[in-house]
């Protein structure tokens, strides 16, 4: 049986804020190729699992571990989701 999926739509509104967020993190990244690497599959997580930056700001341990992201980076994201809103305004 063939199952047909649909792309994610990275051009939605909650999804556009995330992809913005997180390229804006991997611009400051831009010469850590391993942090780099990191942050494009968190990316490609979030969309996944539709997170938007509210949900993001207040993930905590537990909910980054369940999306397979490591506590450090994990924290910094949160962290850094709230200068990325302040930034946007």
């Amino acid at each position: 049986m063939r199952q047909f999926s649909s792309p994610i739509d990275t051009g939605s509104e909650v999804n556009s804020d995330v992809v913005g967020f997180m390229n804006w993190m991997i611009s400051r990244a831009k010469d850590n190729v391993l942090e780099v690497e990191a942050l494009e599959q968190t990316k490609a997580k979030f969309l996944i699992s539709m997170d938007d930056l509210d949900s993001i700001k207040t993930m905590n341990a537990e909910g980054y571990d369940k999306l397979g992201i490591v506590p450090g980076l994990g924290r910094r994201l949160s962290r850094d989701v709230k200068q990325y809103i302040i930034s946007k305004k």
